[in-house]
This record gives structure tokens, C-alpha cells and sequence, in this order.
């Protein structure tokens, strides 16, 4: 049967079997479906194969999953055609939940404990707008609900408490052997459409010990924390950089460093219990954070580009947010965050370069990295900035004898 979200027009085709369309029920809980006409190709297909679904999208391989990934695949489907459909509104790819009476956001970051964070601010009282995605509001930069299921990794973490566990075994909902989606009680899910302000920004660090605490995070860390290319396509990315400073200018940034769950959640509840928040001594710098490629959907297009010279393009712009590099291209598919050797072979393709010759000059820009780190570093570069059309390809001047001068 072919279906259609509401405020989407995208189409999707999916088994007409009550396990299906149950699960994608309660994943999308408060975003409501219904049967389309099948006039056009549809975003995704799902199919059933066996004991199996089977996600068919144009140009991708087929996969096949359970019945919660299949649901779940469908619904992160349907949130980028809201998106692209809606090219004005910027979309954070965050855990946000209202302490206060304002949106407080978790930046997505690997492994970080982001959704369990979320499920535990529910677990006491707080309502969820989403685990995920977030968007805003046109006309006032509001975050808007959308009405999807928050959603855990399992199993839980060590440092999940009892309470909390039986929380979410009250509340599980649809799960398979790698997720599982919670039901929460009225209240705790904002419904569809719900808007709220803006609160605060905090991004997680999870340590194996320690008492959780608060620093402050630069605006350039959380400005990489939160953009994610596929939540703004269609957007000018000059444009979209420049908003984001505008909306990050005035909410208050934090890292949260935490080894215990509820210990995270306390010190977060007092931390905002009024706005502007009360805050205690804080560290004044960031502990490290990895470097995030914000231009890539996923995994980096490889590119076979030993012995290619490339420039830049001249369509791209730099970008600094406090001494970090940003690069966005001017047709607005993608923005790019430069490290120190990033910045380094930036400027190098100024002027036509191969990755050999660019290896050389950087290995002595930095000898204190070494020659193996700088060489992989170069080649992921090279890959991630010709993947996503920051640098052009140049062609040999004419040679007729291999010596590079002209016949």
C-alpha cells in the first residue's frame, strides 16, 4: 500500500500487514499516515521477504532488517522530504527537551549517551520534543515537535539505575535486538507541531569515572556538534552559517562531563532551573573533542585522486568561527569544517596541487606528526573535499613527451 505523512508529500510504499504498520504507528506516534495515491515513484520501498523487510531506495543497496529498523528507516526518510520541502527552516540534528519551560539541546555526538540522556530527563517529569531532529520555527527560531518516538540503544548502559530501568520497561514499546522504542506517558512527548524557545546547547562527554560538571563550549565546537548536511539542502550554506551564528549568539553553551546518568540528570535540573541558568564555577575550556566532518551524509565518498591536481573552487567561501574553519559552497549542498592540516592543505589549493606534493609540503608544516597520520589525513581530505565540491579538478598543461613542456 502506498502511504503519505502528514505536511509531507512524499510517498512511501509500504506491506500492508498490521506488524508493519503497528510498529510504524508507535515509532511515529504522534505523526500521522495515510494512504496515498501512487501516482508518482515513491521516496522508499519497503518489501516483505520471509521473516524480513526489505528497504528499497533509488540508487542505494537493499537491505534487509526487522520490522522496528524497516519503521525506523522510513520515518528518518520522511523527516529529510519535511526538510527539503521546507528549505527555510533550520533543522539541528539534537535531543532536545523543555527544563523550564525552554528547549535545552543535546547535539548528536557518537556514542555519547544523547537518547538515554533524553529518555532519563523524561523519566522525571520532562517533556521530550525529540531524541534526533529538531527543527525551527521560520518566523522565530522556536524548536518544533514532531511527533516521533524517542528511541534507545541496547543494551542500557552500567550506569542506567534501577528507576530508570523500570521506567523504560514500563515504557518499551516496539524493539528488536539493537533498539528499542519508548511509549512514554501522556505529557512526556510534545505533541506534533508543539513549538518552544530555545533554551541552552550542551554537548555530552561521557567518562568512565567522575562527577558530573559543566564547562563552557566554544560557539566553533558547537556549531560542528550541530550541523548536519542532510537536514539542510537546499538551504544556501553561506546563508545557513550565518543563521546558525545568529540563533548560537544567544543561547548559553556547555559541555557536560558525566559518568553517572542520574547524577547528569540532577546536576542538569539545577543547572536550569531558572533562566538565564544558575550556574556554579565553571572550567574555562573545552575538554577535546573529536574533529566532525559535517559535510558527509555518512561514510566519505572515496575518490581516486593519486596524481590528480586540484584547486579550490572558487565558488566556495571561508568561514571563521572563533579560529575554526568552515568551508561552504555557494549552491548550498554542503559545509565543511577544516582541522589544523585541513587548514593547511586549504591554503596549498590555492594553487594547483596533487596529494603527493601536498604530503611533502605538510609533513614539514607539522613535524611532529607523523609521516603515516599525515599522509592518511591528506588522502581523507582530498576525498571529503572533491566528494563534496570544494575542490575541482585542473587540467595538465599540454605535453606531447612527458617532460611537462609543451610540443
Amino acid at each position: 500500500m502506498r502511504i503519505a505523512f502528514h505536511g509531507t508529500s512524499a510517498s512511501i510504499e509500504v506491506p500492508d500487514r498490521p506488524e508493519f504498520l503497528d510498529t510504524l504507528r508507535a515509532v511515529a506516534i504522534d505523526w500521522p499516515f495515510a494512504e496515498a495515491a501512487d501516482n508518482d515513484e515513491p521516496l522508499v520501498t519497503v518489501l516483505r521477504t520471509g521473516g524480513k523487510y526489505a528497504i528499497v531506495a533509488p540508487g542505494e543497496e537493499v537491505l534487509e532488517t526487522s520490522a522496528v529498523s524497516a519503521a525506523c528507516s522510513v520515518v528518518v526518510d520522511v523527516v529529510k522530504a519535511y526538510i527539503d520541502e521546507n528549505p527555510s527552516r533550520l533543522c539541528f540534528h539534537c535531543g532536545s527537551v523543555v527544563i523550564n519551560g525552554r528547549l535545552v539541546l543535546f547535539p548528536n555526538q557518537y556514542r555519547a549517551g544523547k537518547s538515554t540522556l533524553v529518555a532519563r530527563l523524561a523519566a522525571s517529569g520532562h517533556e521530550i520534543y525529540g531524541d534526533d531532529v529538531l527543527p525551527l520555527s521560520e518566523a522565530d527560531d522556536h524548536g518544533v515537535a514532531l511527533g516521533v518516538a524517542p528511541r534507545l540503544r541496547l543494551p542500557l548502559p552500567e550506569n542506567a539505575g534501577a528507576a530508570f530501568r523500570r521506567f523504560v520497561t514500563e515504557c518499551s514499546g516496539p524493539r528488536d535486538d539493537r533498539y528499542l522504542y519508548l511509549r512514554l506517558p501522556q505529557g512526556s512527548l510534545a505533541p506534533r507541531n508543539s513549538t518552544a524557545p530555545l533554551g541552552a546547547v550542551v554537548l555530552l562527554d561521557r567518562r568512565p569515572r567522575g562527577p558530573a560538571s559543566l564547562s563552557e563550549a566554544s560557539r566553533s565546537a558547537t556549531l560542528q556538534a550541530l550541523i548536519v548536511r542532510n537536514f539542510a539542502r537546499a538551504a544556501p550554506a553561506g546563508d545557513l552559517l550565518e543563521r546558525l551564528h545568529r540563533v548560537m549568539d544567544r543561547l548559553p553553551r556547555f559541555t557536560l562531563h558525566y559518568s553517572d546518568l542520574d547524577e547528569a540528570a540532577s546536576l542538569l535540573e539545577a543547572t536550569f532551573s531558572a533562566w538565564p541558568p544558575r550556574i556554579g564555577a565553571l572550567a574555562s575550556a573545552d575538554p577535546p573533542l573529536s574533529v566532525v566532518d559535517i559535510s558527509s551524509d555518512g561514510a566519505a565518498t572515496r575518490a581516486r585522486l593519486a596524481g590528480v591536481r586540484l584547486k579550490q573552487n572558487p565558488a566556495v567561501k571561508l568561514h571563521a568561527v572563533d579560529g575554526e574553519l568552515f568551508l561552504a559552497d555557494a549552491e548550498g549542498t554542503a559545509i565543511h569544517h577544516l582541522n589544523a592540516i585541513g587548514a593547511g592543505l586549504w591554503n596549498l589549493l590555492a594553487d594547483a596541487i596533487d596529494e603527493v606534493e601536498a604530503v611533502e609540503v605538510l609533513c614539514g608544516a607539522f613535524p611532529a606528526v607523523e609521516r603515516a597520520m599525515v599522509a592518511r589525513d591528506v588522502r581523507e581530505l582530498f576525498d571529503a573535499l572533491a566528494a563534496g565540491g570544494f575542490i575541482v579538478e585542473t587540467l595538465p598543461p599540454a605535453d606531447c613527451n612527458g617532460t611537462g613542456i609543451p610540443s
